[in-house]
């Protein structure tokens, strides 16, 4: 004689393992979720965090060159610059041309040209590219050049 075995207590025990397992994947999809959204923050800070400290050394050197050109048109003047070496995290490059200063990053290859005031109608601007490894460099002035070294 065959004796009905009552199913009831195993589906209760499917239930209970699939409320886990759904429970558990609803959290790591949370949890992927709120991982993405941080790194896109993070990644968004640091691209502004980048953009002011560039705009910050190039206040600074720009002021520099500026004190420079005020200087009496016949004097010689030299001003040591003292820059960061990294700027978040990476190394820069600054290049004084005709068309201003020029800072650009390394790695991301962000960059920011400073205009000058216009002095570059008065003056010859101009120089070697500036390595922010080197963390001091000289703007010299010389009559109506003036340029970094």
């Amino acid at each position: 004689m065959r004796r009905l075995v009552s199913c009831s207590g195993s589906k209760k025990g499917q239930t209970l393992v699939f409320e886990r397992l759904l429970l558990f994947m609803i959290s790591v999809v949370v949890f992927i979720v709120c991982f993405a959204i941080f790194v896109s923050y993070q990644e968004y800070f640091v691209g502004v965090s980048i953009t002011d400290q560039i705009r910050a050394v190039g206040n600074h050197v720009s002021s520099k060159i500026l004190k420079v050109a005020a200087q009496d048109y016949s004097e010689e003047a030299v001003i040591k610059v003292d820059i960061p070496q990294r700027i978040g995290d990476e190394t820069y490059m600054i290049k004084l041309s005709n068309v201003g200063l020029n800072i650009t990053t390394g790695e991301s290859g962000v960059s920011s040209l400073f205009k000058l005031y216009d002095i570059n109608s008065s003056f010859d601007l101009g120089g070697s590219t500036i390595m922010s490894s080197i963390s001091e460099f000289m703007i010299y002035k010389k009559g109506n050049r003036i340029i970094l070294l």
